[in-house]
């Protein structure tokens, strides 16, 4: 699945894990799926300079948009656009799962 083919407006981020070892993100999302919101898996692999410039607010963190800025062989460059900033980061290689939380 293409990350660009994912409309995340208005996608709230219930987690993030962040593996440096292995260089490896794994954000937790409610993704709309079939008309109503369902937990997925954002995984990024190859993860280099991942950075946050984000202003305290209250609420949930939301997702607003997605912009792949730079590709290249080697590595892709996104753009999320939060509800308080943006987060930035270069991956070689990224997948949607569909998460299974325990309750």
């Amino acid at each position: 699945m293409n990350l660009a083919d994912f409309n995340l407006q208005n996608t709230q981020l219930l987690a993030l894990i962040e593996e440096p070892e292995q260089e490896k993100l794994t954000l937790t999302v409610l993704l709309l799926s079939d008309g109503k919101p369902a937990p997925h898996l954002l995984v990024f692999e190859g993860v280099h300079g991942y950075q946050i410039s984000e202003k305290r607010v209250t609420g949930p963190l939301t997702l607003l948009s997605l912009k792949i800025t730079e590709e290249s062989p080697t590595r892709t460059h996104l753009h999320l656009e939060t509800n308080r900033g943006h987060r930035e980061l270069y991956y070689t290689t990224a997948q949607i799962q569909t998460a299974n939380l325990a309750t």
